[in-house]
């Protein structure tokens, strides 16, 4: 449903280069309206990682993913860490971290295959493929601004690969969901939360009253909380008392349904679940960047 778009065509061709291979036509972030450039030495890992019966999560870091001294390009980005969580079976909250050297334009981006929709009212977005439905809802630390289009901005041409073989001719209606701080700012921070289901079934989204900076919002029986402002410590918990399940990417002590949990990692991320009729604790901290060979 949500899904990088784009066709390879051919190694040098201006559409593979400009947006198949582009950082844009990813469910990624742009700097500037710039992607990550195409070196070894713009590289991301996987940090972290929680496995659990009803809860899923993984941390990347894309710290370092958009400068590359082969290349020249250092598009001026200090910190890109995402945090994804699944809520089984069709849940989705992605969690995004930025900081840049100075004041830039983040976009935050998201794709499909088929039609997609905007709700500009309710920051929510919408796609459809047969009988399956996405319905994803966006926060941000500052106002954003939409921009949809269903037209790429690099277009696959008719191509023939070689004489004697069929020309091949590529869709050029395939859909691009971008938003963008009206203001520039060296620090930003996006919540989404996307819901996946057959037959159209969703939960749908609702917002609880917040406390500064602060962003709750209730989707079924799980409760997301989301340090939004950039003048908090970043943090990320999700509970559900009906699952016996709670989560949270940061933190020395953790309460759930009246226990406080303290792990044995500093500032781990902890998940909290019922296991064979007793409440257990899984923790995780960052790992470092395996080597690259």
């Amino acid at each position: 449903l949500f899904y990088r778009t784009g066709y390879k065509v051919a190694m040098d061709d201006p559409h593979r280069l400009k947006w198949s291979k582009h950082t844009r036509s990813m469910n990624g972030i742009l700097i500037n309206d710039e992607g990550q450039p195409y070196s070894v030495e713009s590289n991301g890992y996987f940090s972290r990682f929680l496995q659990g019966g009803q809860l899923a999560y993984m941390k990347g870091n894309a710290n370092n993913a958009y400068q590359s001294v082969e290349t020249r390009e250092d598009h001026g980005l200090s910190k890109f860490e995402r945090h994804t969580v699944l809520l089984k079976p069709g849940i989705i909250v992605i969690y995004d971290e930025l900081e840049a050297v100075n004041d830039a334009s983040w976009s935050w981006l998201i794709h499909s295959l088929k039609s997609m929709k905007l709700d500009t009212l309710h920051n929510q977005f919408t796609a459809m493929i047969d009988d399956w439905k996405g319905t994803g809802r966006l926060w941000s630390s500052e106002p954003f601004s939409w921009n949809i289009t269903d037209t790429f901005l690099v277009p696959a041409v008719v191509y023939r690969n070689y004489s004697g073989m069929l020309t091949k001719k590529y869709e050029n209606t395939q859909w691009h969901l971008k938003a963008t701080n009206r203001q520039k700012n060296r620090q930003q921070r996006f919540l989404a939360i996307i819901q996946v289901d057959k037959n159209g079934t969703v939960a749908g989204f609702r917002e609880i009253e917040k406390e500064k900076g602060i962003t709750r919002v209730t989707v079924g029986d799980w409760e997301i909380e989301a340090a939004l402002s950039t003048d908090l410590a970043p943090r990320l918990q999700i509970r559900s008392a009906e699952r016996k399940t709670a989560f949270t990417a940061y933190g020395d002590v953790f309460n759930f349904l009246g226990k406080t949990y303290k792990g044995n990692i500093a500032n781990s991320s902890k998940l909290v679940e019922l296991l064979n009729g007793q409440m257990s604790l899984k923790e995780a901290d960052d790992q470092l960047l395996p080597p690259i060979r």
